[in-house]
């Protein structure tokens, strides 16, 4: 629901492809720092303000719950289906 949500939320991209900041929710996206492998769990930490441990300790849990083939497809398809985060400028 979230992915479906966010993709129906994003306005046109500007004249340098840039989005604009948008007020209220985030659009949720992989990290580019919290990450182990794709980065789902950690931009689920950031878009939702939480530690990412508590996420993947969370993740864990409902995985074991459904004898990780769940956990595993719904990874997979979170890593294929969400952007990466754009890079910072510094």
């Amino acid at each position: 629901w979230m992915v479906i949500r966010s993709a129906q939320d994003r306005e046109p991209q500007s004249q340098d492809g840039e989005q604009p900041p948008r007020p209220g929710r985030a659009l949720l996206q992989r990290s580019r720092t919290q990450r182990m492998a794709g980065g789902v769990l950690g931009g689920f930490a950031e878009n939702w303000q939480i530690d990412v441990s508590l996420v993947r300790i969370g993740f864990l849990l409902l995985s074991l719950l459904t004898h990780f083939i769940l956990g595993i497809v719904v990874y997979l398809a979170m890593w294929i289906l969400l952007p990466e985060a754009p890079a910072k400028k510094v």
